[in-house]
């Protein structure tokens, strides 16, 4: 009876969700795009991301060779791979960035 329930609910609220809108980048005199630019330019895509991505990569790749923990080393792996790829990701999803 429950999963029924929460099966009506999850379609309801599909069926009441509004159209989905893509997320801009601010411009250049607007207010956060200083912030912006320094997070998302300066770390996420810049030296800081690659090397943040390549470390968790190299962890997970140790998790699951040296330690033999399989399936706690798939996550770091997958969230190194993604914050490498982060901007094709967001573009992938339908996101103008």
């Amino acid at each position: 009876m429950r999963k029924l329930l929460a099966l009506f609910l999850l379609f309801a609220v599909l069926l009441v969700c509004g159209t989905v809108m893509a997320w801009n980048t601010p411009s250049n005199n607007d207010l956060a795009y200083d912030i912006y630019d320094t997070v998302i330019n300066g770390i996420v895509q810049g030296p800081i991301g690659f090397a943040a991505g390549v470390g968790m990569i190299a962890f997970g790749a140790y998790l699951v060779a040296a330690r033999s923990l399989i399936f706690q080393g798939i996550a770091p792996i997958l969230a190194g791979v993604a914050l490498i790829k982060a901007d094709s990701i967001v573009q992938t999803l339908g996101f103008i960035v």
